[in-house]
């Protein structure tokens, strides 16, 4: 999992991993496949079934595997005809959180291999804890990396993560660095 702050490169971290940036020096090995959930997720106009296969093979078992893993089992038996029912714009729509879930198992299902890797660049600071191994950046770099316990010991404020809200507005921080 990768803590990253505002305009600390999430974007370009992301370009680089999927090799879309221009590389000037260095190598990038990856000995899998690799799928990107955007926060801001597409639904196609279409059954969830096949916003979540994208023409695939249908292997029953990993398919409902895959929705387990993603929280997505329990959005279909809420829906008229399951996961064929039609969702999209001229559909169903789907809440933002139920579209969430959909990206989330569509990227899964197309990367599923024996240890799924997940990456999460920022806003889910609440699942820190549960990451096998935690980035923390800062103005491009790499500020400290290790466990979950091993980058609190190095930031032990007891503010580490905390959420207010001010105007309105919910602030995170991380440590002592603000993040909107």
């Amino acid at each position: 999992m990768i803590v990253i702050k505002g305009g600390s490169g999430k974007s370009s971290l992301i370009n680089a991993i999927l090799g879309v940036m221009l590389r000037c020096s260095g190598s990038l090995e990856i000995d899998t496949r690799v799928a990107c959930v955007s926060h801001d997720n597409w639904i196609l106009n279409t059954t969830l079934l096949a916003n979540i296969l994208f023409e695939q093979d249908y292997g029953t078992s990993k398919y409902f595997q895959v929705l387990t893993a993603s929280r997505l089992a329990n959005d279909p038996k809420a829906l008229p005809d399951g996961d064929l029912t039609k969702i999209g714009e001229r559909d169903i729509n789907l809440s933002g959180g139920q579209s969430a879930r959909v990206a989330n198992t569509r990227a899964l299902f197309r990367t599923a291999v024996a240890q799924t890797r997940l990456l999460v660049l920022y806003d889910h600071y609440d699942l820190l804890g549960q990451a096998d191994h935690v980035v923390m950046m800062r103005d491009g770099v790499i500020a400290t990396q290790g466990t979950y316990d091993e980058v609190l010991r190095q930031f032990p404020n007891p503010a580490y993560y905390s959420a207010s809200v001010e105007g309105g507005k919910k602030i995170q921080s991380f440590g002592n660095e603000p993040v909107v």
